[in-house]
Formats: C-alpha cells, structure tokens, sequence
C-alpha cells in the first residue's frame, strides 16, 4: 500500500515547497543475516525484603488465544509457537542493515497468541522475513531531505504437511510536498515506518485483520507496530470492508486511540455492515478517556456527538447521545 507521509505539526512552521521528489539513495548492501537477538546483559539482583502482604495478588493475565492462519491451503490452521529469521533482501533495494529485529517481533506475536523462538529451536512452524529497505530523498528549496522509504522483501511461512505461504512485501512512504523538519541523513529516512506497515499487511493477509485487532486490544499505543496496526487498519476500509469490521471496532472503542475519529468516520462508511459494533460503541457516549499529558491536543469533547452520528448511520435510529435510550433500543433487538 503505497500511500504518502504527511509531516505536520501543531507548533512548527512549514518550509517550502517541494521541487522534486523520489531520488534514490544507494546504500552499500550486506549478504549478512540481522542478529536475531541481542546479547544477555547480567546484572545482580538485591536480596529480597519480606514484607507482609495487605492485598491479594491480582489474577494472573490470561494468554491470549492463538489465532487462526485465514489464508491459502493453510486456512484454518492454528499456530502456537514460529521460528522466525529475518535478512537483508537479496533483490534490488538491499541495504545491509535493518530497522526491524527478532527481538522487535516477539511482543508483536504475543499479543495474537503466537510464542515466537529463534531459528533452529523446536516450533510448530517456520517464517522467514526478507526485506530490503531504501531511503528516498526530495528537494525542498535549496535542500536535500530523506523524508521517504520503500521496503520491498517476502515473508515465507512453513508448516510441515503444507505447502509454503509467500506473501509479498511492496511498500512505499512517498517524500511529502511540504515538510516541517529536514532530514538530512539517509539513516534518518522512514524506514522503520514503512517496514512495520509492510509487515502488518502481510501478517494480516496470513492471519486476516483479526492480527491487527489483536495489536490495538493490548492498548500499547507507545509500540509502533500496534499504533500503526490502527491506521492500517483504516486505510483498508475500502478493501477489506466488513472483514476490517474488528480492528475498526478496536479503534474506535480502545482508551487513548488517537485515530478514534477516523475509526468512526470508517464505521459510518461500512454502514449496516458495522451493526455488530454498536453495542462497543454505545459506552463511548457516557464514558471518556481519562486525561493524560501526552493526549492533550486530542480533546474528546465531540466524541458522544460523533458516537451518535456513527449510531444513527448504522442503525438508522436517532436517539442522541442518550445512552440509556440506546441501550434499552439494543436490547430490545432480537
């Protein structure tokens, strides 16, 4: 999905507009494989201090249920635990390096259920990750700034007694017209951004849209791959349409999403289709998030108005943002 990168802030003021856009930037490529994990850092634990416990301890968090491979003739296979081994591309925008690593996965997978163990290790399935990452640069005025990536690569997956899963890996982050800040070093390009969005689409083709509602449930918006699991998911409205039903629901109804306008805006779009969304949607009229610093600019005070638009396009019924009135009418449903 090749889409642009619009680089905008609240504080800053635009430089010039761009004259040129799109140059290539050659990198000197690698045949080496990435690390797969850092190395073990020791360190010594104090002793402990008993101390007397007041409260009970909380309930440990259940793990989360393997999800279902929903793509070719593995369609219906549940997987527990992947191998994974990821490589700089062999193909013609290798780069040598990475900016995503195994280590950078294993949380990813855990949130859909997925224990993820390095190569060689017993596991019930294998996938092998080839990307090659490029930074593109444009001219802004009188100056040269890497403000775009393309990530081209394939993700293998094997399971014994099927056959392989290719999926391919095409991405592209276009230089902006206008920007507010100059990256002058190539290293300094989108490349992680657009390797994780290469990697979600690829992921949610193999285990559907589901894997990205998995992501924006954990709720950790300080992951790059779940805050850009919500906006992957809404720029595929028009593609996936129903199928994308969950992760915008998701969205939508998670605490602190800042695309929550965007998820709804979705919804409405969906129309009918969304009607399992309601009774998620319904809370939002009465409940808001709770203030925190770093979500200040993104006021929730339209939010119930935007919940009873999104409510009436899907159910055709109007009744506000009168929770109670759209409760009683939900239950009331067969």
């Amino acid at each position: 999905m090749a889409r642009s990168l619009l680089c905008l802030s609240l504080c800053t003021i635009v430089v010039v507009g761009i004259t040129a856009c799109g140059t290539d930037v050659p990198i000197t490529p690698s045949l080496a494989p990435t690390s797969m994990s850092g190395p073990t850092r020791a360190h010594s634990t104090p002793a402990a201090i008993p101390v007397q416990s007041t409260s009970p301890s909380p309930s440990p968090t259940p793990a989360p249920t393997p999800l279902t491979v929903a793509h070719g003739n593995m369609q219906g296979m549940t997987i527990s635990s992947l191998c994974i081994e990821i490589f700089p591309s062999s193909g013609p925008y290798e780069t040598g390096t990475l900016s995503i690593s195994f280590d950078d996965l294993v949380p990813v997978f855990g949130k859909a259920g997925i224990a993820v163990q390095k190569s060689g290790e017993n596991c019930e399935a294998r996938m092998r990750i080839e990307l090659g990452e490029r930074p593109l640069s444009a001219e802004y005025g009188s100056q040269i700034c890497y403000t775009g990536a393309r990530v081209e690569g394939e993700v293998l997956l094997t399971i014994p007694g099927a056959e392989d899963l290719r999926v391919p890996i095409d991405e592209n982050i276009y230089p902006p017209y206008m920007v507010t800040e100059c990256p002058t070093s190539p290293l300094d390009a989108p490349m992680e951004t657009a390797a994780i969005e290469g990697l979600l689409g690829a992921f949610s083709q193999i285990w559907s849209y589901d894997f990205l509602t998995a992501l924006i449930r954990s709720q950790e918006w300080g992951n790059p791959f779940v805050s850009l699991a919500a906006w992957e998911c809404i720029t595929n409205t028009t593609i996936g349409k129903e199928a994308v039903l969950g992760c915008l629901t998701a969205t939508a109804t998670t605490r602190l999403s800042l695309h929550r306008v965007d998820a709804l805006n979705s919804l409405q779009f969906l129309g009918p289709a969304a009607r399992p969304a309601v009774p998620e949607l319904i809370p939002l009229l009465e409940a808001m998030d709770d203030p925190s610093p770093q979500y200040l600019f993104f006021s929730n005070e339209d939010i119930p108005g935007k919940v009873a638009e999104t409510l009436k396009v899907i159910t055709g019924q109007d009744f506000g943002t009168d929770a109670a009135q759209w409760r009683e009418w939900w239950e009331s449903q067969p």
